[in-house]
């Protein structure tokens, strides 16, 4: 069952509780643990953009890639946030919708 819910990203459901609380998005950049970010800041210097936009179920990065299990992982799927940043719009989040529900119904996540 864990299997399932991993994979068709329905393990993300309880987050849908921030979001009705104001505390996420719908769309946006995944949220990463602060103590992660302090050290992928000291990496890469304009890592802190990417806590410009509220955090998101789901983002482009997410729709593209799997999700990182490593620093590295995250400094790959850096230049996705960015892209999301610089060109979100209703459209973006659209798009990202649409793609995001074709991963959960062919249940193509890791």
């Amino acid at each position: 069952m864990g299997r399932f819910l991993r994979r068709s990203r329905l393990d993300e459901l309880p987050q849908l509780y921030n979001v009705w609380r104001g505390e996420m998005s719908f769309v946006g950049v995944r949220p990463i643990r602060e103590h992660f970010a302090r050290i992928l800041a000291e990496k890469e210097p304009s890592y802190h953009l990417r806590f410009l936009a509220r955090p998101g179920l789901t983002g482009w990065d997410q729709v593209h890639n799997s999700d990182p299990c490593t620093l590295e992982g995250q400094l790959r799927k850096f230049p996705f946030d960015l892209y999301y940043l610089e060109n979100a719009s209703l459209w973006l989040d659209l798009v990202i919708l649409g793609k995001i529900i074709l991963v959960i119904l062919g249940c193509k996540g890791h």
